[in-house]
């Protein structure tokens, strides 16, 4: 195969890779949204069916729940709202955050976290992860 096209394929597969984390990361986000208004739904059924006074305030109170947590949703991902400005409080990544970063930049593709959670152990970190699954739910969280 001719170097140039190596090079090509090799470019392409970088982008669409941290294009696909991202697409990962917006996925597990619309899940999670979908699941919270599902839920609010939920109750809302199951209080309809009592019919008394504490079950229509408890109706209404889930509603505006859901209505509050759902502009919230929008306002984080669409950026939608008032546009306020504001000076952004300065973070600074944690180790455990770094470590897993750097061994995204490694190993591109699918993120093994299983391996990421024993290597990171083994140098000291994710004292504060039970298994590589909590680990993984902190990074998608941003918790990490």
């Amino acid at each position: 195969m001719d170097s140039t096209l190596q090079k090509i394929y090799r470019i392409a597969f970088q982008i669409f890779t941290c294009e696909s984390n991202s697409k990962v990361i917006r996925d597990i986000e619309i899940e999670s949204f979908c699941d919270a208004v599902a839920s609010q739904f939920k109750k809302v059924i199951h209080n309809n069916t009592l019919n008394d006074e504490i079950s229509r305030k408890r109706i209404e109170k889930y509603a505006e729940d859901g209505v509050s947590f759902a502009e919230n949703f929008k306002r984080r991902c669409i950026g939608e709202g008032e546009s306020v400005c504001v000076t952004p409080i300065q973070t600074t990544e944690s180790k455990d955050l770094i470590f897993v970063k750097e061994l995204m930049k490694q190993n591109q593709g699918k993120m093994k976290w299983s391996s990421c959670y024993d290597k990171g152990i083994e140098k000291g970190l994710f004292g504060r992860f039970a298994s590589y699954s909590t680990l993984k739910m902190a990074f998608h969280r941003h918790t990490l």
